[in-house]
Order: C-alpha cells, then sequence, then structure tokens
C-alpha cells in the first residue's frame, strides 16, 4: 500500500493537510450587505442574491432593498410597490390606522412613533 503523499513536506498528508482542504465557503448577506447585491452566489448553494433566503427581505422604507428595482422577497412587489417598503406615519395618515408594521420596525399604528402627533407648545413671555 502506498504511503499518503506529503507533497509540502510539513508532514500533514492529504485531507487532513490545510492545504488540501477546500476553502471556507463565504457568506451570502444578511440582508443589506453588499453580498446581496453583487450578482454572485456567495455562499456557492445555488442562489444569487434577491433569491438566497439570508438576503431575501424588502424593506424597510430607507433600505436600498426599497430602490434596487428587484423583487428581493420573491412577493410579487417590487420596492416601492411592495408594503414592506411603506412608510409608517406621519400622524393622520391612513398606515397609521390600518393594524400593519408598514415600516418593519416592530410597532404599529399608534405605537409607532412615526404616528405620534406633533404637539408645539408656545412659550409665552409672561
Amino acid at each position: 500500500m502506498p504511503m499518503p503523499s506529503k507533497n509540502d513536506l510539513d508532514g500533514v498528508s492529504d485531507a487532513a493537510d490545510f492545504d488540501c482542504a477546500p476553502p471556507p465557503v463565504p457568506p451570502e448577506g444578511p440582508q443589506g450587505d453588499d453580498s446581496c447585491y453583487d450578482g454572485i452566489d456567495n455562499n456557492l448553494n445555488g442562489l444569487t442574491d434577491g433569491e438566497d433566503p439570508n438576503c431575501a427581505r424588502e424593506g424597510p422604507f430607507d433600505n436600498r432593498s426599497c430602490s434596487d428595482g428587484l423583487d428581493n422577497d420573491n412577493d410579487g412587489f417590487i420596492d416601492g410597490s411592495d408594503s414592506n417598503c411603506v412608510r409608517e406615519g406621519p400622524f393622520g395618515d391612513p398606515t397609521c390606522s390600518d393594524g400593519l408594521d408598514n415600516d418593519g420596525d416592530g410597532r404599529t399604528d399608534g405605537r409607532d412613533g412615526d404616528c405620534a402627533e406633533v404637539v408645539v407648545i408656545e412659550e409665552s413671555d409672561g
């Protein structure tokens, strides 16, 4: 039986040799990361950018996923047409009384600071 090759003379053979091990798989995502917009299957799972579950989200409204022309969460809606890209508020806006977390911040309607009524208090001189 032939002896395993130690081609680089570091004393470690074949698959146990770090030089022979496959490189680590780079990450894809999280959503918002450049790897979700580069057109490359970075983590080698056969899914690219918005198709990859590590990147597949749309929103919140100020995230670049709401202006990239892609249906990042595969729900059939793109950017401003996607409910995940809608801003909540200001006070009195229909988004403040629809029972939804329109801006994806975990707060709905009256519990969302974006829907709070702004009260201006004027100081008097006397």
